[in-house]
């Protein structure tokens, strides 16, 4: 298992508080849950200092090229 943070960003990107902490097998189990956690709030993944994915609500969509926020 790997430890996740998840981040739940601000409509301007910033983070809006402190990380989520979640142990998962795989990055896609980690976008899952995050997915589940925060609905309808941007948010981003990390592995410590790896960047998984974006969920953005908005649009539908998860991302994974650049983040918006650094952990």
């Amino acid at each position: 298992m790997t430890v996740y943070r998840v981040y739940k960003l601000r409509e301007d990107g910033r983070v809006s508080g402190p990380p989520h902490v979640i142990d998962c097998h795989d990055d896609e189990a980690a976008l899952q849950e995050a997915h589940r956690l925060f609905r309808g709030h941007l948010r981003e993944v990390w592995d410590l200092a790896r960047f998984v994915g974006r969920i953005d609500p908005a649009r539908r969509r998860t991302y994974f090229e650049q983040p918006l926020a650094k952990p």
